[in-house]
Formats: structure tokens, C-alpha cells, sequence
């Protein structure tokens, strides 16, 4: 609990560092960084063993474990190379909202008697060709 109260403190004080454009202090943010991170890591391994009854407990951990992080981190290169290629040159977006315009991922309106309402995310936004599969 320690861990994600100081790792939800110490962003502020990171993000604020990185704003510096200074090298030593980035690099310091960086290394701080890991002081939190450790904090919240290092007891996950004894809560999820918990998770199993013994006879199950080192094989249920690691598949998933190892499951997790195919589903979570696997599509994230492709994701990526995708967006890349619709994308092209990324300096065109002031803000990354405005690239979530350009994606569509904007949300939806409603204005009765002067008053805005948002509501879910549509994909409405964009009318060009999306990417295909794998950016193609």
C-alpha cells in the first residue's frame, strides 16, 4: 500500500523533473522512479502465490504471470508501429488530445437548454482509410 500511495505522490515531483529538459535531473527522476516501482513490485510475487492452494501455487502464478503479460504487453509494438504509419509525422498534433481527435476517440454531445453533456467515445471522428492489420 506504501508503494502505490508514494508511486501516486512521486509522479507529480517525476513529471515535474522531466518538464526541466535538464539531463542530470531527468536522469535522477529516472533512478528515484525505480525506489516506488520496487515498493509495489516486490510484494506481488507472495500476493499472487496466495491466490493458489500449495499444489498449484508455483504453476498457477507463472501461467499467469506469463499469460498477463502476452495479452497486456504483446499487442503493444503493433499498436504502435500502427500508429506510426497512419500517423507519419506526429509534430502536427499540438497535444495528445488532438491526436485523439484525429483518431476518432472523441466523445459524443448532447446540449439541451445551453448545457453540454459528453458522453461515450465514438469513433465518428476520423473519416479517412483506417490501418489494417499490422499497419498495412
Amino acid at each position: 500500500m506504501i508503494g502505490a500511495v508514494l508511486t501516486g505522490l512521486f509522479g507529480f515531483a517525476y513529471f515535474a523533473m522531466l518538464n526541466t529538459m535538464a539531463p542530470a535531473l531527468i536522469l535522477i527522476a529516472i533512478v528515484l522512479s525505480f525506489i516506488p516501482h520496487a515498493l509495489t513490485y516486490g510484494p506481488q510475487a507472495a500476493l499472487i502465490a496466495e491466490c493458489f492452494t500449495p499444489r498449484l501455487r508455483y504453476s498457477g502464478a507463472s501461467i499467469g504471470y506469463q499469460l498477463s503479460s502476452v495479452i497486456s504487453g504483446g499487442p503493444a509494438p503493433l499498436i504502435a508501429t500502427a500508429l506510426l504509419a497512419a500517423v507519419g509525422d506526429a509534430s502536427a498534433f499540438a497535444k495528445g488530445r488532438d491526436l485523439a481527435a484525429w483518431l476518432g476517440l472523441t466523445p459524443r454531445q448532447h446540449s439541451t437548454g445551453g448545457k453540454t453533456k459528453l458522453l461515450g467515445i465514438s469513433k465518428r471522428g476520423y473519416r479517412g482509410k483506417k490501418p489494417g492489420r499490422f499497419g498495412a
